[in-house]
């Protein structure tokens, strides 16, 4: 079975934070009272980026993975084709941003 394909978003509703794709609602995330700590506060706000980048990462993952384990001959033509090493590179940066809270969709 595969996943909800990306892009998935993080959206806030009133309180409610809500993880979201273009096939609407994955998931709410439960607000159970006010963080003790901004600690605590400062970790929910990356954990919800982390979850709203997963399919991102998991795609530059595998591309990166692609072209990895391609032997010498098949990555000389996956660059000629596609530059899949610099996509695949751009790729990751951008998901690791997203999933660090530092970019947006």
């Amino acid at each position: 079975m595969n996943h909800t394909p990306g892009p998935w978003k993080r959206i806030a509703i009133g309180k409610r934070q809500v993880i979201t794709s273009g096939h609407g609602w994955l998931v709410e995330l439960p607000k159970r009272g006010e963080p003790e700590t901004d600690l605590q506060a400062q970790q929910l706000e990356a954990d919800y980026d982390l979850m709203a980048a997963a399919p991102e990462l998991l795609e530059a993952l595998k591309l990166l993975l692609k072209w990895s384990d391609a032997d010498e001959t098949v990555r000389q033509s996956l660059e000629e084709d596609t530059q899949s090493q610099s996509k695949a590179i751009g790729m990751a940066r951008a998901a690791i941003a997203r999933a660090e809270g530092k970019a947006t969709v």
